[in-house]
């Protein structure tokens, strides 16, 4: 304990984990090849920040908390880029709590889980805890030291007010007891009198008027009593060390009197000297009540006492003999004058001067997650692209392959007068005996299988006729199908020799000599220069579809090239 009755919250303690396996892991398939061993340093340097700030001996120095800001800070800076949770990087912290120091029968209260969040919390407890004990360590012999309390508390009370709000929504399961809200918030109250304790301290070697003395001292009564309420309550009561409550219970009445000495000034200043012996006499009997909870040694309380004794005789004396003022009851004077109520200081991250993220180029998982949904889809929609683009380019084909083209145009184009393919049909009938040998072979065909097949037909088509004229005689009317002839008509039609008999006059013409082909053939003259308008639309035609054919492979392939990207990256 300081010589001014400071208290400072302990510090949690943990155990060492391994954070570089999981998370080297985790980042192999979320970071890229260019910053992938940055990365990898930055998670070894990440472990090694976390050994020193929580897993070795802390002192009293603003070099160690910035140690354990900044690693607070870089936890705050990756919680959504690198999430460790019981599904994702399942890294397990535990910690004890910082009030239990266990016995002989059983270790201290702790908690272990897996959760970034966790940790967070745990850190951000030590962060107060040791900006309190650096607050309480001050000797408050020159300005800067005073001034530097007066700012650790102060941002001790917002650490434990801004814990107090957050901490049952950032896990799941329940705190230790030091990580309640009850806890906290009595934490944060004390840290807010003791900060304005140190206000006090600086305006009492500054020498203010007394007037403001009396609201600043009368504040921190009031203060120190809102943390005494709340420290004392059932929840929290057993966590605390007897002498805490002592020393704040003491302060509360210590304050208290001392905001009524500075006020008995004020009244000796407008020469109200019966209220002024009143208010001493008041502050007197709350300093020896004091007496009850603080220590003698306690610098800047016990300090002031003897001034407060001799101006109470002195005062009393010049009553007495001099101003003869009745001197009132001191219950019924009126309350004092009180400053406002000071708040704790909320936190802003990050708390670490100049705090450099380690992993500044690691996006959050948020939006490497829509990275990779957005460059599916659009590999989705690229690859649908490109398949309508294929699919109406082979329509495009099979309506060539159908009009033989572009084979047509050259054909139109030659100086042969008979087209290429009329002349290949030709010799392949004229090898094949031409038509007159195919006629034979038809009736031929006629002749063989007309027992085997035609005739088989035939009678199963008459059967099937006889059926059906009797069934209608049957039923009459009721029989409303089409008559069997109808139906079966086209089934004994000679279909190849209808063929043959529609195609007979090409397949004579194909059967002839050069000669007569080319005297059959209409336009032979146009023909043979090839520059009709119809052959100039059509090459015309043609020579866009290759230049659309051309672009659409260059198109898909400067489509593919950034898709094969995107996936290398991912």
């Amino acid at each position: 304990m300081a010589a001014f009755g400071f208290i400072n919250a302990p510090l949690k303690s943990t155990h060492k984990v391994d954070l570089v396996k999981p998370l080297t892991t985790y980042n192999h398939f979320t970071a890229s090849d260019d910053n992938w061993s940055d990365i990898t340093e930055a998670i070894r340097e990440l472990n090694k920040l976390r050994s020193k700030a929580c897993c070795q001996p802390l002192d009293n120095n603003q070099s160690d908390l910035n140690i354990l800001t900044r690693y607070y800070d870089q936890l705050v800076a990756i919680e959504n880029k690198i999430i460790i949770s019981a599904t994702q990087n399942p890294v397990v912290f535990k910690w004890e709590d910082a009030f239990d120091e266990g016995s002989i029968f059983s270790s201290r209260v702790s908690l272990s889980l897996p959760d970034g969040s966790f940790e967070r919390a745990a850190v951000l407890f030590n962060i107060g805890s040791l900006m309190s004990q650096i607050a309480a360590a001050q000797q408050f012999h020159t300005d800067d030291q005073i001034r530097i309390s007066a700012k650790l508390f102060q941002q001790s009370a917002g650490v434990f007010a801004h814990l107090r709000d957050v901490v049952l929504g950032m896990f799941q399961q329940e705190p230790t007891p030091d990580l309640m809200p009850d806890t906290l918030a009595a934490l944060s109250a004390l840290m807010v009198a003791q900060w304005r304790e140190a206000i006090y301290f600086k305006a009492h070697k500054d020498k203010i008027k007394a007037v403001s003395m009396v609201k600043i001292s009368a504040q921190v009564a009031e203060h120190y009593a809102d943390a005494q309420k709340m420290m004392t309550k059932d929840v929290v009561r057993g966590l605390w060390d007897t002498e805490w409550i002592s020393i704040v219970n003491g302060k509360t009445i210590a304050y208290q009197a001392i905001a009524q000495f500075y006020q008995s000034e004020v009244n000796g200043e407008n020469r109200q000297y019966g209220e002024q012996v009143s208010r001493l006499a008041g502050s007197l009997k709350l300093f020896e009540a004091a007496q009850e909870y603080l220590p003698k040694d306690i610098t800047g309380i016990w300090d002031i006492y003897p001034t407060v004794s001799m101006a109470h005789t002195a005062a009393k004396k010049d009553n007495d003999f001099i101003y003869h003022e009745r001197v009132a009851d001191f219950q019924s004077l009126p309350g004092l004058e009180k400053a406002v109520l000071a708040k704790p200081t909320p936190i802003t991250n990050p708390i670490t001067p100049n705090f450099i993220d380690m992993f500044s180029t690691l996006v959050p998982v948020q939006v490497h997650n829509a990275t990779q949904s957005y460059n599916a889809r659009k590999a989705e929609l690229v690859n649908m692209e490109i398949g309508r683009m294929r699919e109406a380019t082979q329509l495009m084909n099979a309506i060539l392959a159908s009009l033989n083209l572009p084979a047509a145009l050259d054909n139109v184009t030659s100086t042969e007068t008979i087209p290429e393919s009329i002349k290949i049909k030709s010799a392949m009938l004229k090898q094949n005996g031409g038509s007159d040998k195919l006629e034979r072979r038809l009736n031929s065909f006629r002749t063989y299988f007309l027992e085997n097949t035609l005739a088989v037909c035939s009678r199963i088509l008459e059967d099937e006729k006889e059926n059906d004229d009797n069934m209608r005689k049957q039923l009459g009317t009721k029989w409303s199908r089409l008559p069997s002839d109808q139906l079966t008509g086209p089934l004994v039609t000679e279909i190849g020799r209808e063929k043959f008999e529609a195609h007979r006059h090409g397949l004579e013409l194909l059967s002839e000599n050069e000669t007569e082909l080319r005297s059959v053939i209409p336009g032979q003259t146009v023909r043979a220069t090839g520059e009709t308008d119809a052959v100039c639309r059509l090459r015309q035609l043609m020579t866009e579809w290759n230049e659309v054919a051309i672009e659409r492979e260059l198109l898909e392939k400067e489509l593919r090239i950034p898709i094969a990207i995107l996936y290398m990256i991912s």
